[in-house]
């Protein structure tokens, strides 16, 4: 049984087509061969793929991490200003 909700347009709910575009399109054939490639790699050398995935969950984690500490310093306002000499280059740490 489909429900019928007033907010939408019945036109734009039954015609798929209406909802795609070409960035969808490229990004979705880009995944496609991304994940074809990574399949075949990940076939061919099991332990070399299982390394990178695991480095990459840890990279992954370890920058979620970072930024929910630099969040918390900044909401508790804790930074500060550390300038690199002779360069102009100053970083909110």
């Amino acid at each position: 049984m489909m429900r019928h909700t007033p907010n939408q347009d019945p036109a734009r709910r039954l015609d798929p087509a209406s909802m795609h575009s070409l960035g969808y399109t490229l990004v979705g054939s880009a995944l496609m061969l991304f994940g074809t490639v990574a399949l075949v790699l990940a076939v061919s050398y099991p332990v070399k793929a299982t390394g990178a995935v695991v480095l990459a969950g840890a990279s992954w984690y370890a920058i979620r991490t970072f930024r929910r500490f630099y969040r918390t310093r900044k909401r508790a306002g804790w930074t500060r200003h550390v300038c690199v000499p002779k360069t102009g280059v100053c970083i909110e740490l």
